[in-house]
């Protein structure tokens, strides 16, 4: 559940799926509290050290995410690849 609440995207299903698990709240709360300080935490600390760096930090961030964007591009590539040759097959 800790995992689950310090991951993007996934933190708010994490709690979908802990009502439905019928978990105490006297177990989630704390844990909840617990995992908004340590990200709040995270991102302040980030901010504070790559704030006066941040124009370089900007451009390296464009350069990795167009390299992310290929990689996305390519994996998508391949999988429908697959797909398709798979079904040509039958």
């Amino acid at each position: 559940m800790f995992l689950g609440r310090i991951t993007p995207f996934i933190r708010g299903y994490v709690s979908v799926i802990s009502g439905l698990l019928q978990i105490k709240p006297k177990l989630y709360l704390p844990l909840v509290m617990i995992t908004a300080i340590l990200v709040s935490c995270t991102y302040v600390l980030t901010g504070r050290l790559l704030g006066p760096y941040w124009t370089q930090v900007a451009a390296e961030i464009v350069r990795v995410k167009f390299g992310v964007l290929a990689l996305v591009i390519l994996i998508i590539s391949w999988v429908l690849y697959r797909h398709f040759k798979k079904n040509a097959k039958r």
